[in-house]
């Protein structure tokens, strides 16, 4: 099974969502590629920790990206978090594994 930790840290879902997510990961935790997807994802999040993020702020500033590989994952993350709203948790979940490769690209970057 999932952790709790996994699906509770950090959100502001309540508990039934919380419980779908739970759900979706348990769901997938089978599939090709779900350890290196979750790896990268947690990557990301433990990048973005370090800033000053408040819940549904941007403080991203796209003209000091230094490159093309930075301005990509921004705009393929703000996609994602634009059309959450409209989204299944599991079609979210869906959107965020297609961020792999971006991510991949954007940290081999740094």
């Amino acid at each position: 099974m999932i952790s709790v930790e996994a699906v509770t840290k950090g959100t502001d879902l309540g508990y039934l969502d919380m419980l779908d997510a739970a759900k979706v990961l348990e769901e997938h935790k089978n599939d090709d590629n779900f350890k290196e997807n979750i790896e990268a994802l947690t990557r990301v999040l433990r990048i973005s920790e370090k800033a000053d993020l408040k819940a549904g702020e941007s403080n991203v500033d796209p003209k000091l990206f230094d490159n093309e590989s930075e301005q990509k994952m921004y705009d393929a993350v703000e996609d994602v978090r634009k059309a959450a709203a409209d989204h299944t948790i599991n079609e979210n979940f869906q959107a965020l594994q297609a961020l792999r490769p971006l991510i991949d690209n954007y940290l081999i970057k740094l």
